[in-house]
This record gives structure tokens, C-alpha cells and sequence, in this order.
């Protein structure tokens, strides 16, 4: 049995339960399974699976849908998803949380809320666009905990507006910075990736403003920051602005975006922009994602 962490840092409370304040974010396409969030879970943590293409963990699945139509796909990806969060839940045995990361500009994020719900998922972590309506598709398991990813106080602001006519208030809010974090954010252009409003000293008070203003208690919605966030000081300094949680993501990737070459490699989930926990990476150039950072895709060979 995994022992939770022993440490002095204040809890995230999410829904009454209290975790090691510490968020695995969610990396895909099949960074973060079931191992990976299980672990982090069982450890007193959030473990984050990303529900983007899993069909591609499980051998069955893919043969299945290897050269079949798109509803083939997602039939096999629903099936993979249900599969993990219940893998992740058995890892975990009854601690911490699991949740499952949607992005809402995949096509099929709806049916991807609906599934993780059904199949036990604590949590539902939404970004790539605005999750406006994720308190509807998730109304029929009110128990699980709406995580919206934002990246400023206007953005913070507008969801918890509208979640509010609803009925439903963000149960924590992951503010990821353009600039540090891998991923789908908020910065539309390169230009903006400075743009103080991204800042984690400046959206920290702007939000805090708004929540006195809204009337909603100072602790009733945990602020997450994630992006830039690698060293004990770090967590340590944004504690002491208020900010009760961090997700850990950018450490794994220095703030680049995960790409998998051989699922079955022992070292299939090492890609990054420059380097890679200190070893020179050999990397190509695939593409550029929103917010002007780039793809690389760091061959298996270079970590050797």
C-alpha cells in the first residue's frame, strides 16, 4: 500500500476532502493514465487522467478501431476512458482524488464529461475554451467537483457568473500562465504571452476582488496555478500569496507539450522543448499550439 506524504504544507480541501496540495495535470495523448494518476491519488494528491484518445493504452481497442469510422473511435476511446478511471480508482484505494482533464474543443468532450462522471471519476478539469456549459453535462452526478482551466481574472470572473445563473459554483479554479504552462491557454498570440494579466500576483488579488464582490467567501474557491512552478520555494511563495494549491505538469514538461512516439517504450513519455531534466534532447519541430509555444517531439534514443 502507497503511504500518503507526510509534509507541513496547508491542504487543498475540494469538496470537503482534504489532499496533499499538489495537482498532477493532465498530459496527453496517454501521458497521464491510470498509473500515473492512481499513484499520485493514492499518494494523498490529485491524479489527473487525460481523456484525449486513451484508446491508444489498451492493444484490443485499437485493433478494433485501427481502420474503423469515427463512431468506432469513440466508442473505443469511451471504453478506455471508463477503463482507466476505474484502474486509477483500484491504485488508489479510497484516497485523494481522480480526476479526468477535457478539453471542450474536442469534438466530443460532451460524451468524454458524461463517461469519466458514469464511470467514477472524483473531478472534471475543462480547458481549451470556455467550459460554460460543463455544470449541465455534469448535472446528474452533483457529487463530482467542476474544475475550470483559466488564465485570468476577466475569465474567472465570466465562468463563475455563469455557473452562478446555473446553480453551481467552481469547486477550485486552475489558473494556468500562458507562458509557462504547456497546453491549450488563454494567450491567442506570441506578443501576449508577457501581458501582465496573466500574472499569478496579478489575477490572484483581481479574483480575490471579484470573489469579495460576488459575496463568495475568501476560501470557497481554491486557485490553482499551474505553469512555472518547479521548486519547493516556488510552491512556497505562492502559498504565501493566497493561492492554496499548484499543479505540477510544467515541471514534467519545462514547459513544453507531451507527445508519445511508442506507447509500449519504457521511455515513451520524455518530450520537451530544450532539454529534459538536464539531458540534451535531440528534438524536432512538429508544430506550433495557441499561445505561440511549440511541439517537439524528442526521439526515444536522446534520453539514453
Amino acid at each position: 500500500m502507497t503511504a500518503a506524504i507526510v509534509h507541513d504544507l496547508p491542504p487543498l480541501v475540494i469538496r470537503g476532502r482534504e489532499l496533499l496540495p499538489l495537482v498532477q495535470g493532465g498530459m496527453g495523448v496517454g501521458v497521464s493514465a491510470h498509473r500515473l494518476a492512481g499513484t499520485v491519488a493514492a499518494l494523498g494528491g490529485m491524479g489527473t487522467i487525460a481523456a484525449v484518445d486513451l484508446r491508444r493504452r489498451h492493444p484490443d481497442l485499437m485493433a478494433a478501431s485501427a481502420h474503423a469510422g469515427k463512431a468506432a473511435v469513440d466508442a473505443a476511446n469511451l471504453e478506455a476512458l471508463d477503463r482507466e478511471i476505474r484502474s486509477a480508482r483500484a491504485i488508489a484505494g479510497g484516497r485523494g482524488m481522480i480526476a479526468v482533464n477535457v478539453m471542450r474543443a474536442v469534438s466530443e468532450y460532451a460524451a468524454y464529461v458524461r463517461q469519466a462522471c458514469a464511470s467514477g471519476a472524483d473531478a472534471i478539469v475543462m480547458g481549451a475554451g470556455l467550459p460554460l456549459d460543463l455544470p449541465e453535462l455534469a448535472a446528474p452526478w452533483p457529487h463530482v467537483a467542476l474544475i475550470p482551466i483559466l488564465s485570468d481574472a476577466r475569465g474567472i470572473a465570466l465562468v463563475v457568473r455563469k455557473w452562478a445563473r446555473k446553480g453551481r459554483r467552481p469547486d477550485a479554479i486552475v489558473v494556468e500562465h500562458p507562458r509557462y504552462a504547456g497546453g491549450h491557454l488563454g494567450a491567442a498570440r506570441v506578443e501576449d504571452l508577457g501581458d501582465p494579466r496573466f500574472d499569478f500576483e496579478r489575477v490572484l488579488p483581481e479574483a480575490r476582488a471579484f470573489f469579495a464582490a460576488e459575496g463568495i467567501p475568501s476560501d470557497a474557491i481554491p486557485l490553482i496555478p499551474a505553469g512555472g512552478i518547479g521548486s519547493h520555494e516556488s510552491i512556497r511563495e505562492l502559498i504565501a500569496l493566497g493561492l492554496y494549491d499548484r499543479e505540477f505538469v510544467a515541471r514534467y514538461t519545462n514547459g513544453g507539450q507531451l507527445v508519445i512516439a511508442d506507447p509500449g517504450s519504457p521511455r515513451h513519455g520524455l518530450l520537451a522543448t530544450d532539454e529534459v531534466d538536464g539531458i540534451a534532447a535531440r528534438a524536432r519541430l512538429v508544430s506550433e499550439l495557441p499561445g505561440g509555444l511549440r511541439l517537439y517531439r524528442l526521439d526515444a534514443g536522446a534520453l539514453r
